[in-house]
């Protein structure tokens, strides 16, 4: 298991938190490739939280919401048992990839 230690003083320290620049240019080439190990490294985690949170999960909230009232208003009409059931399932669907949305934002949020 890989530990890395940040410096304490910000002239030793590497773009990407590592103490010693040679040491973390062989450590880093090795795992993530050239490209990061030249300093390229970049952290993602705000990006995919403010996308999460402020994109996707009412994106699923609304698609949940639309086909709880699709399911609703078919039977409050009196509309075929099939397509009442064909609904219950995509919401339970759209129900799934909307609490999985929610907790990746959660864990991004406790990780930024």
């Amino acid at each position: 298991m890989l530990v890395w230690f940040r410096s304490a003083s910000p002239q030793t320290q590497s773009p990407c938190g590592l103490a010693d620049r040679h040491t973390s240019e062989k450590v880093l080439s090795g795992i993530f490739g050239q490209a990061m190990a030249q300093g390229h490294c970049r952290c993602y985690v705000p990006l995919m939280t403010s996308f999460l949170s402020s994109i996707a999960l009412p994106i699923a909230l609304a698609a949940v919401t639309i086909v709880l009232l699709l399911g609703l208003f078919n039977m409050m009409r009196g509309g075929s048992p099939n397509t009442s059931q064909r609904l219950m399932r995509l919401r339970v669907l759209f129900q799934f990839i909307a609490i999985v949305i929610a907790m990746l934002a959660v864990w991004a949020l406790g990780r930024s």
